[in-house]
């Protein structure tokens, strides 16, 4: 009787995602995590980090907890670091964590101008660069930033943020050229107004809502699983041909301007 040997199971893709506690970040992970990822969650809040690992495991995926702050380059290295040697490997990077100072250009100071880029720009290329030997050993790594309209549009009262956003356009496509050959794809996803986290003060009222939705050729905002759901897309085998690009995830409205 001729015996049949037994494929083991492929081991599953483990994903990094910064700003995971909330928002787009929350829906980021519980993507991945359907996809088979195990995923990684890094934040500052603890309570809502404990609340993304129970709505991963719920949707009967796999997820850990790291508490630290993106802008901290010690903590990405320690991040990376850490799920590289219970794993063995790194699949994806989602750099996620942002956010948004709404001030005046004259009433910017150069010190908050450089804590935004920080957070909002160096954080990215500092995960990436501490997830690299994790990603090259995998052969097909990911990683997806997430940019903003904003960077090639430009909003008032937000000039760090629009800086940043634009910067990650331009580190995408330098970072894609770079690492191409060692396996690794590098792409940034920028979204429009979403129903939630840093367009919150673009919505703060009825006018300013009713305002945008009439430029949205959809005519709805988005929603953080809409943003999700193409993460998920872009950093899953079916986009394999695809890296340095940067894909405008807004509804239609960068089209009309």
């Amino acid at each position: 009787m001729e015996t049949q040997t037994k494929t083991p199971p492929k081991p599953a893709r483990v994903a990094l995602v910064t700003g995971a506690s909330r928002n787009i970040g929350r829906e980021i992970a519980l993507a991945l995590a359907r996809d088979g990822c195990t995923v990684w969650c890094l934040g500052r809040d603890a309570a809502a980090l404990e609340e993304t690992r129970a709505l991963v495991q719920r949707a009967g995926g796999q997820a850990h907890i790291f508490l630290g702050d993106a802008a901290t380059p010690d903590t990405l290295d320690a991040f990376a670091a850490q799920a590289q040697r219970e794993h063995g490997r790194i699949d994806v990077v989602v750099n996620n964590a942002g956010a948004v100072r709404e001030t005046r250009a004259n009433q910017l100071t150069p010190a908050q101008f450089l804590e935004d880029l920080q957070l909002n720009l160096v954080s990215q290329f500092a995960l990436a660069r501490a997830a690299y030997d994790g990603l090259k050993a995998t052969g097909a790594g990911v990683i997806v930033n997430i940019g903003s309209i904003a960077g090639a549009l430009g909003f008032p009262r937000a000039l760090s943020y629009c800086a940043s956003k634009a910067g990650i356009e331009g580190m995408t496509r330098s970072l894609a050229l770079d690492w191409a050959r060692d396996g690794i794809r590098v792409l940034c996803v920028a979204p429009g107004y979403v129903e939630s986290g840093v367009s919150a003060g673009a919505l703060a009222n009825d006018a300013a809502r009713q305002w945008i939705l009439e430029r949205i050729p959809q005519r709805r905002l988005a929603s953080p699983a809409d943003i999700a759901a193409f993460v998920a897309f872009l950093a899953s085998p079916a986009a394999s041909f695809a890296t340095g690009e940067t894909y405008t995830v807004d509804g239609g409205l960068r089209s009309t301007l």
